[in-house]
């Protein structure tokens, strides 16, 4: 991740899988290292959602509706890589919908989420 102060930081989990279609795209992430914190340690076990396919553990909310993109939700995230692009830091809203990792309170330049 790299914010528009050119500040970059990093997650690496050393386990990181999602179950089938059947099981709705559940999230497993373990193994966490780096300097962003561990922030998809509270997404673990959450299932895929989506504006069309509320899979998130709030049980009167669209976290997807609201937040702009698909997540692995949970009341509403601690962490969201799939949310709006903000061009600048200062467009970046107090209510996170953007590209958003808790801990870092910015807006990214660049993310990127990598498999190997």
């Amino acid at each position: 991740m790299e914010t528009f102060e050119d500040k970059k930081t990093y997650a690496v989990y050393s386990e990181f899988g999602l179950s089938s279609e059947a099981g709705k795209y559940k999230l497993s992430a373990k193994g966490y290292s780096g300097d962003a914190g561990d922030q998809l340690i509270k997404h673990n076990d959450q299932m895929f959602a989506a504006d069309d396919a509320d899979n998130n553990s709030h049980s009167t909310y669209c976290c997807a509706c609201s937040h702009r993109g698909g997540w692995w939700f949970i009341d509403c995230y601690y962490a969201n890589l799939n949310g709006k692009y903000y061009y600048k830091h200062d467009t970046f809203p107090s209510n996170p919908v953007g590209i958003y990792w808790s801990g870092l309170a910015t807006s990214f330049r660049y993310v990127a989420m990598k498999l190997h």
